[in-house]
C-alpha cells in the first residue's frame, strides 16, 4: 500500500528485487519472504536456486530499512532451503562487511543468520567470515564479530563449534587498541572456559 501520489511499483518480482527505488525493493523483499516461507513447499524446489542469486544484492542493500528486511528473507532461505549451505561462502564476508557495523536491529538479525548458518552445518564458512571481520579495520565490525563467536559458541557448545580455528587468533585480539574488541576477547574467552568446563 503506498501513500496517495505515490507511485506503485510493480512488474515481475525478478525486477523488483533489483529496483533503483528503495521502496521497490523493499516490497519486493516482503513478498520474497512470504513466498518463501508459504509458498515454497519442497526444500528441494528450483525456485530456491533461482532466488539465491538475488541473495548477494539484498544482504548488501544500500537502504538501512531495504536490508533489514532483506535480512528476513536470507533468514527464510537458510531455514527452508536445502542447499542454503552452499551461500556460506558468498554470504557470510558480506553479513560481516554490510551488516555488523550497521544498526543493532540489522546486527541482531544478522546474528541470528550466522547462528542459522552454524545450524545447518556449514560451520567453517562462518567462523571463517567472522575471525576475518574480527580483524577488520573498524573495530565496531571487530566486536561484533567476535561477539556473534561468542553466542555461536554459547548456543551450540564446544563439540558443535570448531574451537581451534578460533583459539590459534584469539591472543591478538588482547593487544587491540579498542577497549571494546578486548571485552569481546575476554567475553569469547570466559565462555571457552564454560564451554569446556574448566
Amino acid at each position: 500500500m503506498s501513500a496517495p501520489g505515490e507511485p506503485v511499483i510493480e512488474g515481475p518480482l525478478e525486477d523488483r528485487l533489483v529496483h533503483k527505488n528503495w521502496k521497490g525493493r523493499l516490497g519486493a523483499y516482503e513478498e520474497l519472504e512470504k513466498i518463501m516461507r508459504t509458498g515454497i513447499e519442497d526444500p528441494s524446489d528450483r525456485r530456491w536456486s533461482e532466488y539465491s542469486g538475488f541473495l548477494k544484492g539484498i544482504v548488501s542493500d544500500s537502504n538501512a530499512a531495504c536490508q533489514e528486511k532483506g535480512l528476513d528473507v536470507l533468514i527464510a532461505y537458510i531455514d527452508l532451503a536445502k542447499e542454503s549451505p552452499k551461500s556460506v561462502g558468498l554470504i557470510a564476508p558480506l553479513l560481516v562487511e554490510k551488516c555488523l557495523g550497521g544498526r543493532q536491529k540489522t546486527k541482531d538479525k544478522a546474528t541470528e543468520a550466522f547462528l542459522m548458518y552454524l545450524e545447518v552445518e556449514a560451520a567453517e564458512g562462518v567462523i571463517s567470515a567472522l575471525l576475518k571481520g574480527a580483524t577488520h579495520k573498524v573495530p565496531k565490525i571487530c566486536a561484533a564479530s567476535l561477539a556473534v563467536l561468542k553466542e555461536g559458541l554459547k548456543v551450540f557448545g564446544p563439540k558443535f563449534f570448531p574451537i581451534k580455528m578460533v583459539l590459534s587468533k584469539l591472543a591478538g585480539f588482547f593487544d587491540h587498541p579498542d577497549p571494546g574488541v578486548r571485552g569481546e576477547a575476554s567475553a569469547l574467552t570466559i565462555e571457552f572456559f564454560f564451554g569446556l568446563g574448566l
